[in-house]
């Protein structure tokens, strides 16, 4: 008798433990939604979502692809997709300009387009968190998400309608995609990894080379196992890749016509064709499925080459500099988070914690991006590194699952992932233009610029400023963003060669001077007291 009543008891207390372990990843969920929905609210437009946002109204109503076309059109279709089926704004009277505003959009619009991207940096968390337990144990799975949720970039780039959040999801998916393949090379897995790579590569033109890396080692592991399966799997993961392509362009097909050392392409709904040299003269004419991609990725390569004025430490260089995203990741990533993830990374390079053939093969993803980042000449922002970040996440959990039988140890990681969170709510919920501790937050633009200090997110806090102070005139120079007019601010805006008297606002990229025709042009205005720090990125002067 005493058996019986034991055994529903037991059943009981399993299930109960079994719905309790994930209470703590939920809450921790929960945590990374509650501060994304607090930076839609209390930031601004940034200087690249208008532009983002007409392309993606453009693709939507008149499958155009033209409008800022140096980024594939998944991001901005899942974030133009609530303002174009649910709202009155639209792009016929929207000009060229990359960033212009498209017309009748308002700020409460920027709910409609960032909620989707929450909704991507969510599937992030869970997608890191069930990576991590089943390489580790669900502990080291707990405290990678408790990481997750409190990582500044994860936050802002989730939480604005841009494509670098995007970029990420897809790139971690379709590198988990290939390990799960690796290690179980059937078909099933080599479709779910076409689909992955598909999605990455309309998510951002870097997916590129990384997708020629990954097929290389398919094949690769083809021929090591002498398996003329995998080849076939490469083959397919390549077609179905370029299917998802092919329909993330809406089925276009794009004509190329070559004749007398020039190339003539042609795109639906285009007002212009694409024109550029050849280096023969032969006739003929080429229909490619897709052919926006091409064209997508030509204009990201003759960006990158054309890129200027790269700011590092106080200097500027037209090529960029070599070390540039070593910084940008060691002055914008949580120090903490850099700490365990070298720690995890040496645990697993000493053999201390065994990986499967997939998960050290796959690897190579991230180093192989991280390697190309730095070869880029375009430089500006750590938002550019952001796909390695979650592979940290994963190094972090490696480092909890190594030390789990040490009570003492595990004490220790647990006051470091409280001192992250502390951390990382020095700047929340600015979260954009957080820096490392070792920077004090008035003095980070000597060190970077652009978009890891000021993306034109300050307006919103420009116009409670303005509020709180209603008698003052307010003389503004932004770098970037929309017009302080379209969140109500009443200002004047100056010239660098002006020099305004009264409550005087320059964004901290101005201070720096990197982008102005005299790097020294405001740097008068520190003989006078600095009013306030607005949102991390702009300083108030009270210039007598």
């Amino acid at each position: 008798m005493a058996v019986a009543e034991t055994i529903p008891a037991a059943i009981d207390t399993a299930q109960t433990h079994s719905r309790l372990r994930f209470l703590w990843p939920a809450i921790l969920l929960l945590i990374f939604v509650a501060q994304c929905l607090w930076f839609i609210r209390t930031q601004s437009f940034t200087l690249d979502e208008p532009g983002h946002i007409a392309a993606g109204l453009a693709t939507w109503k008149y499958g155009r692809f033209v409008m800022q076309n140096d980024n594939p059109p998944l991001a901005r279709k899942i974030a133009s997709a609530p303002l174009h089926f649910f709202t009155n704004v639209d792009v016929d009277n929207l000009q060229r300009d990359s960033h212009a505003m498209p017309p009748g959009l308002k700020p409460t619009h920027a709910w409609y387009v960032r909620l989707p991207m929450v909704a991507l940096g969510l599937l992030l968390g869970i997608a890191v968190w069930l990576v991590v337990a089943r390489l580790f144990s669900e502990s080291a799975a707990n405290f990678a998400l408790a990481l997750f949720a409190f990582s500044p970039g994860m936050i802002a780039h989730f939480s604005i309608a841009g494509t670098d959040g995007t970029g990420v999801l897809t790139f971690f998916l379709g590198t988990i995609a290939f390990a799960i393949w690796t290690n179980s090379p059937i078909w099933r897995n080599a479709c779910v990894l076409g689909v992955g790579v598909g999605f990455m590569l309309l998510a951002k033109f870097y997916a590129a080379p990384i997708t020629a890396i990954l097929i290389a080692l398919m094949c690769f592991e083809a021929l090591r196992q002498r398996k003329m399966s995998a080849l076939k799997h490469a083959a397919a993961v390549a077609t179905i890749a370029f299917l998802i392509v092919c329909s993330g362009y809406n089925l276009h097909i794009a004509r190329y016509q070559f004749a007398n050392g020039i190339m003539d392409a042609h795109f639906q709904h285009r007002e212009q064709d694409w024109i550029a040299p050849v280096p023969f003269k032969s006739s003929f004419t080429v229909y490619i499925p897709g052919g926006d991609y091409l064209d997508g990725l030509a204009r990201v390569y003759r960006t990158n080459k054309a890129w200027h004025n790269a700011y590092l430490l106080g200097a500027t260089a037209q090529n960029g500099f070599r070390a540039y995203h070593v910084f940008a990741i060691a002055f914008k990533w949580p120090t903490l988070v850099l700490l365990l993830s070298g720690v995890g990374l040496a645990l697993v390079l000493r053999r201390k914690i065994q990986l499967s053939r997939g998960a050290c093969l796959a690897a190579i993803m991230p180093v192989s991006f991280f390697l190309l980042a730095l070869t880029a000449q375009l430089q500006i922002g750590d938002r550019h590194d952001l796909p390695i970040y979650p592979f940290l996440l994963v190094l972090a959990g490696a480092t909890w699952h190594y030390f789990r039988n040490s009570r003492k140890a595990l004490i220790v990681l647990a006051l470091l992932m409280v001192a992250n969170a502390v951390d990382v709510s020095r700047y929340a919920p600015d979260y954009l233009s957080y820096f490392t501790p070792l920077v004090r937050p008035t003095q980070t633009w000597r060190y970077l610029g652009d978009s890891n200090i000021d993306w034109g997110q300050g307006m919103i806090a420009l116009k409670k400023y303005q509020d709180q102070y209603p008698n003052e005139t307010l003389y503004v120079r932004t770098f970037g963003g929309v017009d302080p007019s379209f969140y109500g601010v009443k200002c004047q805006r100056f010239a660098e060669n002006e020099r305004p008297h009264g409550t005087v606002i320059v964004t901290a990229i101005d201070i720096a001077g990197y982008d102005l025709a005299d790097r020294e042009a405001m740097r008068w205005l520190w003989q006078y007291p600095t009013k306030a720090y607005l949102n991390h990125s702009l300083f108030v002067f009270e210039v007598n």
